[in-house]
């Protein structure tokens, strides 16, 4: 790892999503200014001109729903960024250049710069700089006018404003620094912690597999099985995401869970009886009952056992996938029976993975099905066992499927 976060890393893309949703909320939190300033010049405690006002809140409302948008419906990610704190910048000026509105607002020109670190991108927040310095010498300079008629002094504004400028352009520089320097300190900074929390999550990844390797082992199926799964979740997930499916929830970071959480998706046949476990054929109606309770087992012993010692969301994650990864989109699955998106996406994902998986190999029970036949299965159990835009996305992902089988050794 680097001394800076890679602009590809699950964490930064995450926190840019993150940033770029509360600039939504800051956007939106200008809304009632106009109202604001109408209410206290009707009072008497400023003279701006109501038309004023109502420019500035249907432009604040026009800028939110640009950005909200633009994050709930576009791909995101750097542009969005750029757009959010021009949209913020240029309202910014707006309210500056108002007639009645006092110079102070120039505060704000100084403290996006530093907002715009919490996106941990040095060279964005330093085109925040000047782009705010731009702007607000154009706001300056409309404002100038008012500011130097109040004075009365004679001075012509335009003098008057090359005057301050040089005083404010000092200050600009002093952000410009503190910028520079608390952009770099914050990214050091998280990328230190994401490199300890990486080699945490390597060491306990390791030792989910090796536990979730135990189970296959009984089942006397190979480990493979593990891997192979964690790979099909990731091929999904990350091909929803690229057909523009909930984007809200397969994040970077979430995706990761999603593959951190694959492997412990069958640990509830701890539970289950060797006999029937390691049983050549198929169960009886008695033998599948106790099969299906290792959905719930699972569940329940992720919930108990890596409380506390897990982060809460893989907890939630490993648990889902545990509990759920033999339910249905029909709702005819178990052990709830529930159907559509009232399984979590994460069990979805996992039971088109576990199904693929268990009819592209060998079992006790049978002969791993030919690729072309896996597919044609896949496909008549559209809408019916899975959600269409899985069996879309497994569909479009059979080069790599069969890459992952070649690798794996499988015919």
């Amino acid at each position: 790892m680097g001394e800076f976060l890679s602009k590809d890393d699950p964490f930064y893309l995450d926190n840019i999503k993150r940033i770029n949703r509360f600039v939504v909320i800051v956007l939106a939190c200008i809304i009632p200014v106009g109202p604001l300033f109408a209410l206290a010049t009707l009072i008497g405690m400023f003279a701006i001109p109501y038309c004023y006002c109502l420019v500035l809140t249907v432009v604040a409302c026009l800028f939110t729903c640009i950005q909200y948008c633009t994050v709930k419906y576009g791909k995101g990610g750097r542009w969005t960024m750029f757009q959010g704190f021009a949209l913020f910048l240029l309202i910014t000026t707006f309210i500056l250049v108002i007639p009645g509105v006092g110079v102070s607002i120039v505060l704000a020109f100084a403290v996006i710069p530093f907002l715009s670190c919490l996106y941990l991108n040095f060279k964005f927040s330093i085109g925040v700089c000047f782009l705010s310095y731009n702007l607000f010498v154009l706001g300056f300079w409309f404002k100038s006018e008012e500011l130097a008629a109040q004075l009365a002094s004679g001075i012509s504004h335009t003098d008057w404003f090359f005057s301050e400028l040089s005083g404010y352009t000092m200050v600009s520089v002093f952000v410009l620094l503190g910028t520079i320097s608390v952009s770099r300190m914050l990214n050091r900074a998280f990328s230190r912690v994401r490199d300890t929390t990486m080699q945490v999550n390597h060491i306990q990844s390791k030792l989910i597999k090796a536990f979730a390797d135990t189970v296959e082992f009984n089942d006397e199926t190979t480990g493979l099985h593990v891997k192979r799964t964690s790979e099909y979740v990731k091929l999904i997930a990350h091909r929803l995401a690229e057909m523009g499916y909930y984007k809200d929830e397969l994040t970077p970071l979430q995706i990761d869970l999603f593959i951190q959480a694959a492997p412990l998706h069958d640990i509830g046949k701890f539970s289950v009886p060797n006999t029937i476990l390691c049983k050549p054929g198929k169960y009886t109606p008695e033998e599948y009952e106790v099969m299906k309770k290792h959905a719930q087992a699972g569940h329940e012993l992720i919930e108990r056992e890596f409380h506390g010692l897990e982060d809460e969301e893989f907890v939630r994650t490993a648990s889902n996938m545990a509990w759920y990864h033999h339910e249905k989109w029909d709702g005819t699955g178990y052990p709830r029976g529930i159907k559509g998106t009232d399984i979590p996406l994460c069990g979805r994902i996992m039971a088109a993975a576990d199904v693929l998986d268990a009819l592209l190999s060998r079992r006790l029970y049978k002969d791993a099905f030919e690729m072309e036949k896996t597919f044609e299965i896949i496909e008549g159990l559209r809408g019916k066992q899975f959600e269409p835009c899985i069996v879309d996305a497994l569909i479009s992902l059979k080069p790599e499927i069969s890459r992952i089988l070649s690798e794996d050794g499988v015919d």
